[in-house]
């Protein structure tokens, strides 16, 4: 991935972006000296399941896949994100490895954040911290709500065939390909 941006043009992508939409100017400077303009292909690999996260990710442009690793050792598309999407998140809440791998599906910019300087730029700044620590709060808690509502469709009983075809209205089949999340 090669870097593509000066500060400035970071600062002014990072405000134009939601997970940024409440801090200061200033304090989007601070985050900006952390941060990068990377641009790559379709199939590049943001994040392996698995493995340390070192860099987060905010989609410029492009579309990426979230996959995870079945019982099988098959990997299974569990969600497309895309403009505005942030991947890379999760293991800032928990220090934990990439709960999924990330592929790009198309050319793609993203701002990428190295995990630690941001760490430190969020505990220099604790305001910062803050607004930023609210917001993944608030990104965790709409994937927590949408997963919880697909397993309450997968775990529902069948529901009865009464002669009727499928509708377009009918609720989407567990398992078909995935379609863009609303957090995207």
């Amino acid at each position: 991935m090669e870097s593509t941006a000066s500060l400035s043009q970071i600062v002014d992508l990072l405000e134009d972006t939601p997970l940024f939409a409440d801090l200061s100017r200033a304090e989007i400077v601070h985050v900006a000296s952390v941060c990068r303009l990377v641009e790559g292909l379709a199939g590049e690999r943001l994040l392996w399941e698995g493995e340390p996260v070192r860099k987060l990710y905010v989609l410029q442009c492009g579309d990426a896949s979230v996959l995870k690793t079945d019982d099988a050792g098959q990997q299974v598309v569990i969600s497309a994100v895309g403009q505005g999407a942030v991947v890379g998140e999760m293991s800032l809440l928990d220090n934990s490895s990439a709960s999924a791998t990330v592929v790009t599906q198309t050319p793609f910019h993203a701002l990428e954040l190295d995990r630690a300087a941001f760490l430190q730029v969020m505990e220099n700044y604790p305001a910062l911290g803050f607004k930023v620590w609210r917001k993944f709060a608030r990104i965790t808690s709409l994937r927590l709500r949408m997963a919880s509502g697909l397993l309450a469709e997968y775990m529902a009983p069948p529901r009865r065939d009464l002669g009727l075809s499928a509708q377009a209205t009918d609720p989407p089949v567990l398992g078909a390909p995935a379609t863009r999340s609303p957090l995207s």
